[in-house]
């Protein structure tokens, strides 16, 4: 069963990006961003997604969630997928990059389970020794790596790609290191421009330039409603800045509502989704923004590494 994906850098990840092979001054630095921890997805129908992701991909769940109603974790090396129940399936908008080992043995996972999935969109294709795709039963893509010695990930979430407009792809990286105090890598590659956040050792948020949006409101609504799971390590410098900047999300579904920063503390987590243009775009650009013009919008559930569940251990 073959699958086809988008063109797109993804496929190409540089082991080097995040653990240089020539030592550098900043090769081993981080920036505030020390772990992307988990991947929200929701699905109509848990016991397909459990199939999927425990059978198929080989996750175990997280025993702290069994039982749970409408949620299952899936654990992937120190990282997540958190899959909850909901009325319509989200997907990312570009695949994204998982590193697991033994890919003889996850092939034969996805045979066994193919009859399970007749009739949903779940396919699977072997690229070469150390690359496969592989789509969920609801459009969810996925390209799973096998570990490299370049990477100091042997298995977890290595890169989230997101597309976003022409010219907007530096104003995004500069948000995240002015306000999250992230590190971002910026390169060219084929013909796009990238901003890639260091999200914790090996794991990228990589944005990507494309000629499918037309501005930076087409791919603000390609968003689907997931969000991410980051951990900082100066957690109440970025709640003050999003604050300032009137970014702090409030309406939402969860509980860890913080409109100060003692609320914050006392969920050691706040949220927010927009990111915004902290100046005007050059003059002659392909975009043209303002100041605090939204740039881009998916949940960022921001976490301190004080939270109770910041190195809780992990069923492999």
């Amino acid at each position: 069963m073959a699958v086809t994906a988008e063109p797109n850098a993804v496929l190409q990840m540089d082991d080097n990006l995040t653990q240089p092979s020539e030592p550098s001054e900043r090769s081993q630095d981080l920036g505030n961003i020390v772990h992307l921890e988990h991947l929200n997805l929701e699905v109509p129908d848990r016991a397909l997604a459990d199939t999927f992701y425990a059978d198929a991909l080989g996750l175990a769940s997280d025993p702290a969630m069994h039982g749970h109603p409408r949620v299952t974790w899936y654990n992937i090396g120190r990282q997540q997928f958190h899959i909850a129940k909901g009325n319509k399936a989200q997907r990312t908008p570009l695949p994204v990059t998982l590193v697991l080992p033994d890919h003889s043995s996850l092939l034969k996972r996805f045979q066994d389970a193919a009859i399970k999935f007749k009739g949903t969109q779940f396919a699977y294709d072997q690229k070469d020794s150390h690359q496969i795709t592989v789509t969920d039963p609801w459009g969810q893509l996925f390209i799973v790596v096998a570990p490299s010695d370049k990477s100091v990930l042997d298995c977890g979430i290595k890169d989230i790609p997101l597309p976003c407009a022409p010219g907007t792809a530096a104003a995004i990286g500069a948000f995240y290191e002015q306000v999250y105090k992230a590190r971002v890598v910026y390169k060219s590659q084929d013909g796009a421009e990238h901003a890639s956040i260091l999200s914790g050792p090996g794991t990228t948020l990589t944005f990507i330039e494309s000629s499918k949006y037309r501005d930076a409101a087409a791919a603000i609504g390609a968003f689907e409603g997931w969000h991410i799971a980051f951990y900082l390590a100066d957690f109440s410098s970025v709640f003050n800045a999003v604050n300032r900047a009137g970014l702090n999300l409030l309406q939402h579904k969860y509980s860890d509502k913080a409109p100060t920063l003692q609320e914050a503390l006392k969920c050691s987590q706040f949220r927010m989704s927009g990111v915004i243009a902290l100046t005007e775009s050059p003059s002659g650009g392909p975009a043209q923004f303002k100041t605090g013009e939204t740039l881009y919008s998916f949940g960022h559930e921001l976490r301190s590494m004080y939270h109770p569940r910041y190195l809780h251990s992990l069923m492999p």
